[in-house]
């Protein structure tokens, strides 16, 4: 029979097992794209497109930029 129990635990060592499930949910979830093969043809396009000039890469301030 399970009896209830509490326990304590340091905030640095919950920040530590957060930042450790956010890793392992991050490979989980770049393993899953690599092994969706749809997905990974769409990237291959994508950059196949970024280095024909067809498409260009930009992070979000120069998006802004180019709205503006």
């Amino acid at each position: 029979m399970l009896e209830a129990e509490t326990i304590t635990i340091q905030g640095e060592i919950l920040e530590e097992i957060k930042d450790v499930l956010e890793r392992v949910e991050s490979v989980l979830a770049t393993l899953e794209l690599l092994s969706d093969k749809e997905a990974m043809e769409g990237i291959t396009e994508g950059l196949e497109d970024i280095k024909s000039g067809r498409t260009v890469r930009a992070g979000a301030d120069e998006i802004k930029k180019l709205l503006e």
